[in-house]
Order: C-alpha cells, then sequence, then structure tokens
C-alpha cells in the first residue's frame, strides 16, 4: 500500500500545479520578436518541408548541461497508433508575408475563374449562367 505524501499548498520552493481537468491552451506560445511562429506536425515530409522554406526549429534547454533539443509535444496519435509529435517552428515576418502574397496569387486566380465562369477552362459550360457583369463574390 502506497503512503500518501505530506505536503502543504504553500510550501516553499513548491512548483506552480496545474489541476488535473483544468482548461489551457497547451499550445499557446508567443513567437520570437520578428518572427512569426507555428506548431508543425511531423508527418509526412512537413518538417523537411518547413526547414526548406525557411523555417527554424525553436529550441530549449534539456538540463543543466546545456544541451538543447528542439520544442516539441506530443498531441496526437499517429495513424500506426505511436505518439504524433509537433514541433513549434518560426519564420521571419518577412518571408512569412511573402509566402502569404504569393499563396494569395493562387486563390486570386481561382476566385478570378469564378466571377467569369470560366470554369475548367470554358464559359457557360453545361448550361451554367453568367451574368453579363459576372459572379460576385462577397463575405458577409
Amino acid at each position: 500500500m502506497r503512503k500518501a505524501r505530506k505536503t502543504t499548498r504553500q510550501g516553499e520552493g513548491r512548483r506552480k500545479r496545474t489541476p488535473l481537468g483544468h482548461q489551457d491552451q497547451k499550445l499557446a506560445r508567443v513567437a520570437s520578436k520578428g518572427m512569426v511562429g507555428r506548431w508543425i506536425n511531423d508527418v509526412g515530409n512537413r518538417i523537411a518541408l518547413a526547414l526548406q522554406g525557411d523555417w527554424t526549429h525553436v529550441m530549449e534547454s534539456t538540463g543543466p548541461d546545456g544541451e538543447e533539443k528542439p520544442v516539441s509535444m506530443v498531441v496526437g496519435t499517429r495513424e500506426d497508433g505511436g505518439p504524433l509529435t509537433a514541433y513549434y517552428m518560426e519564420i521571419p515576418d518577412k518571408f512569412y508575408r511573402e509566402d502569404q502574397a504569393e499563396k494569395q496569387k493562387q486563390v486570386d486566380v481561382i476566385d478570378d475563374a469564378i466571377r467569369h465562369g470560366n470554369i475548367e477552362g470554358e464559359v457557360g459550360k453545361d448550361g451554367r449562367y453568367v451574368p453579363k457583369g459576372g459572379i460576385r463574390i462577397s463575405s458577409r
């Protein structure tokens, strides 16, 4: 039989407790100044692709010897039943904005095709009605 530990909530040197079942944001992190951060799951080739795209691992000290390792957390289960790990990575804000602008260009091309009824390269294919002024897309 196991003996209960005698501890007080106000004990000296006691680390901060988080009650079991407490709701908090386990993945919340603040990116370094001038950087954008994301948790990236280690599935497929995502980490290697992120590294090729100028994302870098955020490192943390693992102990008194000063050794560092990438910040990571188990976030789920892989298809094979093993643990799914995510790594916290950052990219300079400038590069992030450039990447987002490039992605937006592709979205704009698709939106333009929809507005003009030019789906699959043919305007009005299959009897679709396209108004004279084109199709308007608006957000609510």
